[in-house]
C-alpha cells in the first residue's frame, strides 16, 4: 500500500484499483536536502545515495511539474540538469531510502507508476500539492472562436465556475466526439480529458456522458476506480463523426436529453439525437428548453439538491453560441459545487434558452491548450484530492484555429 498525503491507495495493474480508504493524517518526519548532506549538491541521485540521516525518517524530494512524460524529481521545482533524475532512477537507488514526493496533482498517476514498477509503495510518501485558481478571470481568447473566464462566487456557497463560451459560426471550427473503443472490452477506453484534447489536437474538452462503474462522480457498491486505458461503458448516447460509439438505452432515470450537432446546427433536445448528427452526447437532466426550467424525476432528488462538481452545456436561442461550463466542487471554503437550480440560473444569466447537465461530481474536467501547453483549467477533485484528473469515458472538444 502506498501512503497518499495520508491516504492509502492500492498499487495495482487491473483495470479497476480499489477506492483508498482515508484514516486520519499522520505528519511525516523528512529529512530536507540541506540536512541530509550538510552541503549544496549537484547530483541529485549521488546525494540521495551517500545520505548519512535518512535511517528510520523521509528524504524529501520535489517532483517536476510536466505535461506528460515519466515522472522526474530533484531538489526544487526547476529540476535542472543532475539536480533532477528520472523517478525510476532514484527508487533503485541502494541502499533503498524512504521518500516522501511533493508531487503536482497532474503527475500523481505517473509518480504512483513508477512506484509501483519498482515496487517501492512501503517507503514512499506522495504528498499532493494544492495548485488551484484564485479569483475570478477576466476573457481570454483560446482559439479563434473560443473564449474562457472563471467566475467566483460566494453566495449561497462558495463556487468557481470555469466557463468556455464557443462561437460556432467561426470558419474552421469544429465539434470533437471522443470516437468509441472496445480495445478495452466495452464502448469506451478511459481518457483523462487533457489527453484527450493533446491527441486530437484540441482547443478546449469537457467530460460528457455518465458512465460506468461511476454514477454522477459517485462510487456504486463497488468501490473501483478506473485507471486511464480501462474500459468503460456510458450511460447514454455518445456519436462521433457520425458514428454510433454507445446508444440511448440506459436504466439511469437522469438521461433524460442529448446534446446533437450536424448539417442543421448544434440543439439539446429531450430524447435521442435526429439522422444526421455527426456529435451527440446524452445526459441530463435537462436544465433549459425553450428558456424554461424542465421538471425531473424524484428518484434522484438529493443528486439535484446536493451541492456536487458540475458539468454542464448551454446553447442560446440562434443556437450560435454554445456555452460549456464546469463548477468545482467538495472543496470547502473554495468551491463547493452547485445544485441544479443553481446551476440552471447560471444558463440563463449567460442568455441560454436550452441546457442540459452532464456528467459531475469528481468527473468534472474542463482542458484546454493554453499557450501551447495543454492545462486542466479547473481543480477536479478524483479520489478527493483537489486538481488530481480522472480518467473517464468520453469528452466533447472544440478544434479551432489558433
Amino acid at each position: 500500500m502506498l501512503t497518499l498525503g495520508g491516504a492509502l491507495l492500492a498499487a495495482s495493474a487491473c483495470a479497476a484499483e480499489p477506492a483508498p480508504a482515508v484514516p486520519a493524517f499522520v505528519p511525516m518526519e523528512t529529512v530536507l536536502s540541506a540536512d541530509c548532506w550538510g552541503a549544496f549538491a549537484d547530483d541529485v541521485l549521488q546525494a540521495v545515495r551517500d545520505c548519512r540521516k535518512a535511517d528510520g525518517t523521509r528524504i524529501a524530494l520535489q517532483v517536476a511539474d510536466a505535461e506528460a512524460g515519466p515522472a522526474r524529481a530533484g531538489f526544487d521545482a526547476r529540476c535542472a540538469g543532475a539536480r533532477c533524475a528520472d523517478l525510476a532512477q532514484l527508487l533503485q537507488v541502494a541502499p533503498q531510502r524512504r521518500l516522501l514526493l511533493r508531487t503536482p496533482p497532474r503527475r500523481i498517476d505517473a509518480v504512483l507508476a513508477a512506484v509501483q514498477a519498482a515496487s517501492a509503495g512501503a517507503r514512499v510518501a506522495i504528498e499532493p500539492q494544492l495548485q488551484r485558481p484564485q479569483g475570478a478571470s477576466a476573457p481570454i481568447a483560446l482559439a479563434q472562436g473560443v473564449r474562457y473566464w472563471r467566475s467566483a462566487r460566494s453566495t449561497p456557497a462558495p463556487a468557481m465556475l470555469h466557463i468556455a463560451q464557443i462561437d460556432l459560426r467561426t470558419p474552421g471550427l469544429e465539434l470533437v466526439g471522443t470516437p468509441g473503443d472496445r480495445s478495452g472490452g466495452k464502448e469506451f477506453v478511459a481518457t483523462p480529458t487533457s489527453a484527450f484534447v493533446r491527441e486530437h489536437g484540441l482547443a478546449l474538452a469537457i467530460n460528457a456522458d455518465y458512465f460506468l462503474p461511476f454514477d454522477g462522480g459517485r462510487l456504486l457498491d463497488k468501490a473501483f476506480v478506473p485507471l486511464a486505458g480501462s474500459g468503460v461503458t456510458a450511460e447514454g448516447l455518445a456519436i462521433s463523426d457520425g458514428r454510433l460509439a454507445s446508444d440511448t438505452r440506459t436504466e439511469d432515470a437522469r438521461v433524460d436529453g442529448a446534446f446533437c450537432a450536424g448539417a442543421r446546427g448544434a440543439r439539446i433536445v429531450r430524447g435521442g439525437c435526429p439522422r444526421g448528427t455527426r456529435v451527440g452526447i446524452g445526459a441530463g437532466p435537462l436544465l433549459l428548453l425553450d428558456g424554461k426550467r424542465q421538471p425531473r424525476e424524484a428518484s434522484r432528488a438529493a443528486y439535484y439538491d446536493e451541492r456536487e462538481p458540475r458539468t454542464a452545456l448551454g446553447l442560446d436561442a440562434a443556437r450560435q453560441t454554445l456555452w460549456l461550463v464546469v463548477v468545482d466542487g467538495r472543496q470547502p471554503h473554495y468551491s463547493e459545487g452547485m445544485t441544479l437550480d443553481e446551476l440552471s440560473a447560471v444558463f440563463e444569466q449567460l442568455g441560454a434558452r436550452s441546457a442540459m447537465n452532464l456528467d459531475g461530481g469528481g468527473s468534472s474536467t474542463m482542458a484546454a491548450r493554453v499557450d501551447g501547453q495543454v492545462r486542466v483549467l479547473n481543480s477536479s477533485i478524483h479520489t478527493g484530492i483537489p486538481g488530481r484528473e480522472r480518467p473517464v469515458a468520453n469528452q466533447l472538444g472544440i478544434r479551432a484555429r489558433p
